[in-house]
């Protein structure tokens, strides 16, 4: 989903889309906490810690 959403942000940039430029980035910040909440979950489980 990341990949696909810098490739649209990329077009939007290109054909000066301002708008959607900014939702692809709010969408691309989302994207990625919700990427770095997981691995910090997973790393957690690994290590035998609960996140609570």
């Amino acid at each position: 989903m990341t990949s696909d959403a810098e490739a649209r942000l990329v077009e939007a940039k290109d054909r000066a889309w301002l708008g959607e430029v900014a939702a692809l980035e709010e969408s691309l910040r989302h994207l990625r906490q919700r990427r770095a909440d997981a691995e910090q979950q997973l790393r957690a489980l690994s290590s035998g810690v609960t996140a609570t």
